[in-house]
């Protein structure tokens, strides 16, 4: 074995054989034997691309290997336990499987948090099952009902209701009141299409509420985690009427800027954008899992006030980083980005458009106007770093103030954990469009 194996199985929970011996550990120490002794090209290039993330600067060239390699062991029991729930999962390709264990095994060894093998699995079916859901309503339900939105958004709201939190609620539909609209079950027979629709949300929320550590946890973290729920599919369902409306927008000229988001920027990022990240719903999903009946994550108010406005202003960087590095695909797709709204592009628009075609040095021929378009994107991606940056320093000042209320030690290194991993993602989507690689 060679001699940086034997500190990676250190690194990692050793599950112990049913019958007392130890089957798995064997497994597990021929798997990295395998890996480390295997071709090194692929390590090679997963650690330098998450060395380059800021978040990971301070991180050694060995750790972030041994993270890459564990992750890899991660990779096949994530690939066994994640619930086969959507119909379409183009999305499960190689790399896609393989930078979200390393997102969480990284994370942990960083911070050298004790995550169990269980709770990591966990987290990472929950960052696999985000890019689901959101490749399933962007594809699916985004173009067969594209014109049922509000079926589809009171579907959601009473789906998540339908599931009881405790004895005393009543999973009995009819009675949720959702605000100006009648249910969707009111009494007519569901057509095929929707009833599919039905099943896999369905399927998607079940999971979720009823996970063990879910089910285990305190009450209002609970309704927190199914409120938050709604809200993030909900999300998805707003985000297709904004697309919608922004297609309709989309001038002819490549180097127009004009589109009207129906809202301010600061309250699409706070609300709409900020639930569409997941950041929410999966901060309580990770709360739960450091939670239990007898032990609630939080031991006061400015506890939770504090991690819940962590969490908001980590939301709302993360957003922003998203946008900074999609904008040519959102624009491509028609997909409602930060930089639409107003004030990023100052630039007359008439004059551009009426800027005649230039050579550049190189003897290439474009128009002025796409190269001034360019220069615009550049500007104003500056604006959105720096909105980006507010956002980061009201989350390290929420970490601070956290730290000073004093939660319990593995409470707050969890939420730090949760924190590193969703900066990481944010982050390499400065670094490369996220989506647009997976789809390679």
């Amino acid at each position: 074995m060679p001699r940086a194996a034997p500190f990676i199985l250190a690194q990692i929970e050793l599950p112990v054989g049913r019958e007392g011996g130890s089957s798995e550990n064997s497994q597990l120490e021929n798997a990295m034997t395998q890996l480390l002794q295997g071709p090194r090209e692929g390590l090679r290039q997963r650690t330098e691309f998450f060395g380059a993330l800021n978040v990971l600067s301070a991180a050694s060239a060995w750790m972030l290997e041994i993270s890459v390699v564990e992750a890899s062991w991660f990779q096949d029991k994530l690939a066994t336990a994640l619930p086969k729930i959507f119909p379409n999962r183009s999305l499960l390709s190689h790399r896609f499987m393989t930078f979200i264990p390393v997102t969480w095994t990284t994370a942990k060894n960083t911070l050298y948090f004790p995550a169990t093998n269980d709770q990591l699995l966990s987290m990472m079916i929950i960052s696999a099952l985000v890019y689901q859901v959101d490749e399933y309503i962007e594809t699916t339900v985004s173009f067969k009902f594209q014109h049922r939105l509000e079926e589809v958004n009171r579907m959601v709201y009473e789906l998540c209701m339908e599931n009881s939190l405790c004895d005393t609620e009543r999973s009995d539909v009819h009675s949720v009141s959702y605000p100006h609209h009648n249910s969707y079950k009111n009494g007519n027979t569901l057509d095929q299409p929707l009833l599919e629709v039905q099943h896999v949300l369905s399927d998607f929320i079940n999971w979720i509420l009823n996970h063990q550590a879910v089910r285990k946890a305190p009450l209002d973290l609970r309704r927190g985690l199914r409120s938050s729920l709604v809200h993030f599919l909900q999300a998805h369902i707003e985000q297709i009427s904004d697309n919608k409306r922004l297609i309709s927008q989309i001038p002819s000229s490549p180097a127009s800027v004009s589109r009207a988001p129906p809202r301010s920027l600061f309250d699409w990022v706070q609300n709409t954008s900020a639930h569409h990240t997941s950041c929410f719903f999966a901060f309580y999903f990770h709360l739960c899992l450091t939670s239990s009946d007898a032990e609630h994550c939080f031991t006061s108010p400015e506890q939770e006030y504090t991690a819940s406005a962590a969490c908001s202003h980590l939301a709302a960087m993360c957003r922003m980083y998203n946008d900074w590095g999609s904008y040519q695909r959102d624009r491509d797709e028609g997909n409602l980005n930060c930089l639409d709204f107003p004030g990023f592009f100052t630039s007359d628009k008439a004059e551009l458009a009426q800027t005649p075609n230039i050579s550049d040095l190189d003897g290439n021929i474009g128009s002025a106007s796409e190269q001034a378009f360019e220069s615009q994107v550049c500007r104003a991606k500056k604006r959105l770093m720096w909105l980006a940056q507010y956002e980061r320093s009201g989350l390290e000042l929420a970490i601070k103030k956290l730290r000073e209320a004093g939660p319990l030690p593995h409470v707050l290194a969890g939420i730090e954990l949760f924190v590193m991993v969703t900066d990481m993602y944010g982050q390499m989507y400065e670094l490369q469009d996220l989506t647009g690689m997976l789809k390679i």
